[in-house]
């Protein structure tokens, strides 16, 4: 009975040493990489109120290629309207990566192609509808007015509009401080933005905009939007103003830009789940998107 036990502890701590091994916890999986196929990438994100348009125009590449970006001064960029050239493009000789519309544009309503060719890739293209302007009501500057989180002061800023009915609609939201300074010899004027955050229970964080929501909750009816900014100004006649801007968004420029704001947050972050940032452009890679603007100056109370 003893020689049966001292066998069975014996077989135990082989198992045991053998289990320990290094390679008892971990598994070598060789995976064939597939090779990169580089097609064209372009980026714009356009205003109705922007007289030029600057497109950004590269290529994409596999994870471990060469991090330079591709020049393509012989490349061409087009812009049409309803199916109607508005015009080529040209390279920017002083931003080797873009290029720019050389006249002053009027962008209305309508439908949008940008297009673009290089030689030894396939042909992009993305089609964009500008978005519908939609009109800010009345807009309230009140400082002092809103609570923090924190339960700090802070001023607030209303924003109100009437949502087109039976359509999906996206908007973004910002505001801006003009004042201006004199010298002593010249008076300069200056616009900084102010920075807002929300209670609302509709908005959400976007990249370049901070509050970024749709329609769904108030289709075709009037939606005042609350904001707070830990800044506080003081606005007086003659001397600054508070600005509001509304943004009408097409579909493909707000998810682009929610997806962006999500892709930096996880970027780096062993636990988040991977996300694929937004993109509309045929045969390549990249965003085409517009922006309908409205403003109007906010009273303050």
């Amino acid at each position: 009975m003893k020689n049966n036990i001292l066998f069975v502890s014996a077989i135990l701590s082989l198992l045991a040493f053998s289990a320990c091994d290094e390679d008892s916890f971990s598994q070598v999986v060789e995976v064939d990489i597939p090779e990169h196929e580089s097609k064209l990438v372009f980026n714009a994100l356009v205003n109705s109120s922007d007289t030029t348009i600057s497109v950004l125009l590269s290529s994409s590449q596999g994870i471990l290629s060469d991090p330079l970006y591709s020049v393509f001064a012989n490349g061409q960029v087009r812009l049409l309207k309803d199916g109607v050239l508005v015009e080529n493009l040209s390279f920017d000789a002083d931003n080797s990566l873009k290029f720019i519309t050389n006249g002053v544009l009027e962008l209305g309503q309508g439908l949008y192609r940008l297009e673009a060719e290089v030689d030894g890739y396939p042909a992009i293209a993305a089609e964009q509808e500008m978005p519908k302007p939609v009109e800010i009501n009345k807009a309230i500057y009140e400082p002092r007015g809103a609570i923090t989180p924190d339960g700090d002061r802070a001023d607030e800023i209303q924003v109100t509009f009437t949502d087109p009915v039976g359509e999906e609609n996206f908007y973004a939201i910002r505001a801006f401080y003009e004042g201006k300074y004199w010298d002593g010899i010249d008076t300069f004027y200056y616009e900084n933005e102010i920075y807002l955050e929300t209670f609302d229970q509709f908005a959400r964080i976007g990249n370049e905009f901070q509050i970024i929501l749709t329609d769904n909750a108030f289709d075709g009816e009037s939606y005042t939007l609350s904001a707070y900014t830990y800044s506080t100004y003081f606005p007086t006649e003659g001397d600054g103003k508070i600005k509001a801007v509304l943004y009408s968004l097409s579909r493909d420029a707000y998810y682009y830009d929610l997806s962006l704001n999500q892709y930096y947050q996880a970027n780096g972050n062993p636990f988040a789940e991977p996300v694929t940032v937004h993109e509309n452009v045929e045969n390549g890679h990249g965003i085409f998107a517009l922006r309908q603007v409205t403003e109007r100056v906010a009273d303050v109370e």
